[in-house]
């Protein structure tokens, strides 16, 4: 990678979005039985673990500015569910603030298939870079998404300097409303990062937070289930809009819809399915609007690394990233208070 990307003050990874990128990247390995490793009574992705932390590795290498950048994972929140003696986890949908507005919010996701190694993997992840290098800070508060903790981020890296770069690593659309000159994203692996024009190349406008919050309030998001207010047929007449009033909010756009009589006008006709709509307006617009949340809860939810070497190292020999792995037994091996050992393939 070019050094000329080495800019970033600080660096925002919404773990669950990465962690499923490049398990679809690695689905059929990842399945594979010789890649299940037994943690505990629980299973792990090898491969998926490994790769997740050599990207974080290849992040600061080739991103960071100096020594004193940091990389912040961002979590979604997830829990656990015990049944009888085993335990399940979960990610964070059924308890989040939206969900209570919204019952159908995210409601397509329990249609994915994901397995339950894959939340496994992740928690063994969390637990990783919890005892990991300073550089690395994780931050998770519960009820709310990975999304909400990135204004925050940016407030904070903005607050110390002005002049601060930020890099987010997530394809999700929801990010494109705080790309601006300061803060760019990557949303597809390895590539460079990508600002201002992408967005505009690919929603037809220049972002900022309420032009994006307006866009897929009325569109809707097939990905978080939020139903469109106007078809996509409409589409343009929005873009048009939001181009030609780029300073109004999501109010003026309700209150001007009020005003709004002849739905047959072709030039702002999408006004009249906002004014039929209004109710349903009110609940996307909770749905895609950030939760606030203020610097001190941020920092009160931030963890650094504490840099406990014996459970890195024990972690990595079992990863097979260390070149000391020849010399330990890989079938029973344990740190802290967790056993690991290599899965039964035959049982898996």
């Amino acid at each position: 990678m070019n050094s000329n990307y080495k800019i970033y003050d600080a660096i925002a990874v919404d773990v669950l979005n990465l962690l499923h990128k490049l398990y679809q990247l690695d689905n059929k390995a990842s399945e594979s039985k010789e890649e299940l490793f037994n943690i505990g009574n629980k299973l792990v992705y090898r491969n998926l673990t490994v790769s997740f932390i050599e990207y974080i590795y290849y992040l600061r290498e080739n991103f960071l500015k100096n020594d004193s950048s940091l990389i912040y994972l961002l979590y979604d929140p997830f829990y656990s569910k015990t049944k009888g003696s085993s335990t399940s986890i979960y990610t964070h949908f059924k308890k989040s603030k939206r969900k209570r507005v919204s019952a159908s919010y995210k409601g397509n996701r329990a249609k994915l298939k994901i397995s339950e190694v894959f939340y496994t993997t992740l928690r063994l992840l969390k637990y990783f870079f919890l005892n990991s290098e300073p550089f690395i800070k994780s931050v998770q508060i519960q009820n709310l998404e990975a999304d909400d903790l990135i204004y925050p981020l940016i407030q904070q890296e903005l607050d110390k300097d002005t002049k601060s770069k930020i890099l987010l690593v997530t394809n999700d659309s929801d990010c494109y409303r705080y790309v601006s000159e300061s803060v760019h994203f990557q949303p597809i692996l390895r590539n460079p990062p990508e600002g201002i024009e992408y967005i505009y190349r690919k929603l037809g406008f220049r972002p900022s937070e309420e032009r994006v919050v307006i866009y897929k309030t009325l569109l809707g998001d097939s990905a978080d289930n939020i139903p469109a207010i106007i078809p996509t047929a409409e589409k343009q007449l929005l873009v048009d809009y939001l181009n030609k009033n780029p300073e109004d909010t999501l109010q003026d756009v309700i209150v001007k819809s009020r005003k709004y009589i002849n739905k047959y006008d072709e030039t702002e006709k999408f006004l009249y399915l906002v004014k039929a709509n209004e109710s349903q307006v009110k609940i996307n617009e909770f749905l895609v609007r950030r939760i606030n949340v203020d610097l001190p809860q941020f920092h009160a939810s931030t963890c650094e690394g504490k840099q406990n070497g014996k459970i890195i190292k024990a972690i990595n020999l079992l990863l097979k990233r260390d070149s000391l792995e020849n010399n330990i037994d890989l079938k029973n091996f344990t740190f802290g208070n967790i056993s690991v050992k290599r899965a039964n393939t035959e049982e898996a």
